[in-house]
C-alpha cells in the first residue's frame, strides 16, 4: 500500500522540518525581529485601508443624497440635451423629406 514515493516524501518532509527547526533556533532573535517588522507593516496597511474604506463610505453617502440645487442643475442639463436631440432628429427628418 505504501509506495516508495510516499515514504521518500515523508522522509524528505521530516528532514526539512528538522533543518528548519534548527535554523530557527540558531537565528531566533533575527527572525523574530523580522517577523515583528512584518506584523507592524501589516497593521499599518490594515489601518490605512480601514481609513480609506471609511472615507469611501462617507463619499458614497454624500453622493447618494444630492442637494436640491444639484438635482435642478441635472434637470436643466437633461432638458437641454433632450432639446438638442429632438432638434437634430427634426433636422434630419426635414433633410430627408426635402430630398
Amino acid at each position: 500500500m505504501l509506495d516508495k514515493s510516499y515514504i521518500f516524501a515523508f522522509a524528505a518532509g521530516a528532514v526539512a522540518g528538522i533543518l528548519g527547526a534548527r535554523y530557527y533556533a540558531a537565528h531566533k532573535e533575527e527572525l523574530d525581529s523580522v517577523l515583528q517588522k512584518v506584523k507592524e507593516r501589516a497593521g499599518e496597511a490594515a489601518s490605512w485601508g480601514k481609513g480609506q474604506e471609511q472615507a469611501a463610505a462617507r463619499d458614497e453617502q454624500e453622493a447618494a443624497a444630492p442637494t436640491i440645487e444639484e438635482l435642478e442643475e441635472q434637470k436643466e442639463r437633461l432638458e437641454d440635451l433632450i432639446a438638442e436631440i429632438k432638434a437634430s432628429h427634426q433636422g434630419g427628418n426635414d433633410a430627408a423629406a426635402g430630398a
